[in-house]
């Protein structure tokens, strides 16, 4: 296996990853409240 096919596939995962947790608003909430709290 390349490494460019190793990247490729990782950055796939991720995507899928991203958008699978971008369509549930319960993740999405949980995601803003953990990364968006007030300093």
């Amino acid at each position: 296996m390349m490494a460019d096919d190793k990247g490729q596939l990782a950055g796939n995962i991720v995507s899928q990853a991203v958008s699978f947790l971008y369509k549930h608003p319960r993740f999405r909430t949980l995601f803003c409240k953990r990364f968006q709290k007030p300093l």
